[in-house]
């Protein structure tokens, strides 16, 4: 039985997904997500649906000006052809270290990246410190260590959180930092974390396109997960090559698994070699990982001349 829902309903779907998206990317605080959800809303609080003059407010008037612009008739989904982004890689930074974010810059600036990005981003500093408490407090609770406080003493337990993003050194923590600070400065997990929007973008439209789909898993969001996770996969794919990939240092490493366990459909292209026997010559192989292949492994290689 075909499924059919109102064109606003679709539409709907679309829009609060993209505005959910940007209050993870704290460009959102909760407050404006409840107004620019669809849902209706007094006509006195349009004027505080998002932050004036910031990223949201640029995306949301770029993304309603796109609306008029005349377009072809769009193929569906599962009939659009497939792409590939293949993006190079050789020393660029990963992912920001902490200490590269809260120490100074170098001995004439006197200013921390952190300092700076929280000077040129205010708004979305303060959303993402907000954020971050609710998850310490709830945390806390979790933990049967919440207490108590009275109003100043709250704004004393709050003042790391302002300074450097997190209370306690847990690695959890200083991560979100680490991953806010990242996504503001010229980092390769910036670069990977919009281009795999693509994916998120294909499972909505796949989605909205096809409500029967929906309806025929019966509240099974896991299984509807994977339907929409194999379709993604078919048309779109993110391939980066790391021509240092084998000799990265230790904090390399770590960065692009951590790459690789936040985005599993990511690919790492490289050039693995094995050692020259005695008297002989190395052999490279070209290898291709992603974040679904197991550690232990080595990657199935295709054996290349190195002549």
């Amino acid at each position: 039985m075909e499924v059919k829902y109102k064109p606003k309903v679709l539409v709907s779907q679309i829009w609060n997904a993209i505005i959910i998206s940007m209050y993870r990317e704290h460009l959102l605080s909760i407050d404006h997500v409840q107004r620019l959800l669809y849902h209706q809303v007094d006509d006195d609080s349009r004027d505080t649906f998002f932050p004036a003059g910031g990223e949201a407010e640029r995306r949301i008037s770029f993304f309603a000006s796109s609306l008029t612009t005349a377009l072809p008739e769009p193929l569906p989904v599962d009939a659009m052809p497939t792409f590939t982004v293949l993006v190079p890689h050789y020393s660029e930074k990963i992912l920001s270290s902490l200490r590269e974010i809260i120490r100074e810059e170098d001995q004439n600036t006197r200013v921390a990246l952190l300092e700076y990005l929280k000077q040129l981003h205010p708004v979305e500093w303060d959303n993402f410190v907000k954020d971050t408490k609710i998850l310490a407090e709830e945390s806390e609770i979790m933990d049967g260590t919440a207490s108590q406080h009275d109003e100043k003493q709250n704004k004393t337990d709050g003042l790391p959180f302002y300074c450097i993003g997190f209370k306690t050194s847990s690695p959890e923590y200083t991560l979100r930092t680490r991953i806010w600070a990242s996504l503001r400065a010229q980092t390769l997990y910036r670069t990977v974390s919009g281009m795999m929007n693509y994916s998120k973008a294909i499972k909505m439209l796949y989605r909205v396109e096809n409500p029967d789909i929906v309806h025929n898993f019966g509240g099974n969001t896991e299984r509807l997960e994977k339907e929409l996770e194999r379709m993604s996969r078919r048309k779109f794919k993110f391939a980066i090559s790391m021509q240092r990939f084998s000799k990265f240092n230790k904090e390399e490493q770590e960065n692009a698994e951590f790459l690789l366990r936040a985005y599993p459909d990511l690919q790492i292209a490289y050039l693995d070699e094995e050692p020259a026997p005695k008297g002989g010559e190395a052999k490279l192989f070209s290898a291709l990982i992603d974040g679904h292949s197991e550690i232990d492994e080595r990657p199935a290689n295709a054996n290349l001349n190195s002549g």
